[in-house]
């Protein structure tokens, strides 16, 4: 894949991705609209550089992972510790659905390809979302709140750790051939993710209007 090509699908990629996190935790995409395009064309360019370091390409996932949460933190302003938050839930439902995308496909297309595919299907997720108003309310607006670590706090803060080593190893499996089990760890990880997050959302109502 040429440098333009691969530059091109990998900023519609990044942008895909960061949309699917903001939609998520219903953050109003127009705020930042501008934010999440220069953030996708860097973040691209990386893609590219380490795609050509044959030495650090395996630890590729890792180091975009990071990048992205610096992203939401430093640049977008959000609490570290949500920030954190936001970039595993949202990256680790990226993955995820990369990976349904390879296995229903019943030849091996061009990576590009799947590529462009898993970045359509999220964003007519998140047109979905912000339409029907979908998502997480829970991440506040203010990064100099005060967070206590415990109850879910501590529970989401579990399953980023778990969800981040399992993103650092995900392309290591998934070279060996165990895109499957792969598939499972992550729904797994997702799952209770997902589980914790509707049982933070429900606590943030409670104490909002109790």
């Amino acid at each position: 894949m040429n440098k333009t090509l691969f530059v091109t699908v990998s900023s519609i990629e990044w942008f895909s991705l960061f949309c699917l996190i903001f939609t998520m935790f219903r953050f109003r995409m127009k705020d930042h609209i501008l934010q999440i395009i220069f953030a996708s064309v860097i973040m691209s360019q990386f893609s590219f550089l380490i795609a050509g370091a044959e030495d650090i390409s395996v630890i590729a996932p890792v180091l975009q992972f990071f990048i992205v949460f610096l992203f939401l933190w430093l640049m977008f302003r959000i609490h570290i510790f949500y920030a954190a938050v936001m970039t595993t839930f949202g990256y680790g439902w990226f993955l995820f659905i990369q990976t349904v995308l390879a296995l229903v496909v019943e030849s091996y297309p061009p990576l590009y390809l799947i590529q462009l595919g898993s970045s359509a299907f999220i964003l007519f997720l998140c047109m979905f979302s912000s339409r029907y108003r979908l998502g997480f309310s829970f991440i506040p607006d203010n990064h100099h709140i005060k967070l206590n670590l415990k109850g879910e706090n501590l529970r989401l803060l579990v399953l980023v750790i778990l969800t981040a080593i399992t993103i650092s190893i995900y392309y290591l499996f998934v070279l060996e051939g165990f895109l499957l089990l792969t598939f499972f760890i992550m729904l797994l990880i997702l799952g209770l993710f997902l589980y914790s997050a509707i049982k933070k959302e429900k606590e943030m109502i409670n104490e909002k209007y109790y």
